[in-house]
């Protein structure tokens, strides 16, 4: 039977992630401990949507990944957009995971299409002090 997403012959075994111990070190294929699930070696990673801020919260940056703590030690690290190192958005204020990447990149273009208030309301939804969430990650 082949995987509907990946075209592979099984996909009855997901993987196993162990929480990184420290986000701001460099991560690297072998400090993620992704288990290796398939013949191809490939490594399965769950998609992301996030919105970073900075301190005062007057800037968002919508994004999508599929590895969100990497993605954010890039982000603080200068190593990310552009336009995240201009305004200075490093914090964390709302990611939702997605089955498939697909919708994740579905869903980013929703949210970059939404009204400045409509984003609040939704970081407020799930994160009511807009409080940065990044070191819940660990």
């Amino acid at each position: 039977m082949k995987c509907s997403v990946y075209g592979m012959s099984s996909c009855d075994h997901w993987p196993v992630r162990n929480v990184m111990p420290n986000l701001f070190r460099h991560p690297t294929k072998n400090s993620l401990h992704w288990k290796h699930t398939h013949s191809r070696d490939m490594l399965i990673k769950q998609p992301y949507v996030y919105i970073m801020s900075n301190s005062y919260r007057t800037t968002f940056y919508i994004g999508v990944t599929s590895d969100l703590r990497a993605r954010i030690w890039q982000h603080l690290n200068n190593e990310g957009s552009l336009f995240v190192k201009k305004y200075r958005l490093f914090d964390l204020m709302y990611y939702e995971s997605f089955d498939r990447i697909t919708d994740a990149i579905d869903r980013e273009k929703q949210l970059k299409n939404w009204h400045r208030d409509w984003k609040i309301n939704l970081i407020k939804s799930i994160n009511p002090e807009m409080k940065d969430l990044k070191h819940e990650l660990d």
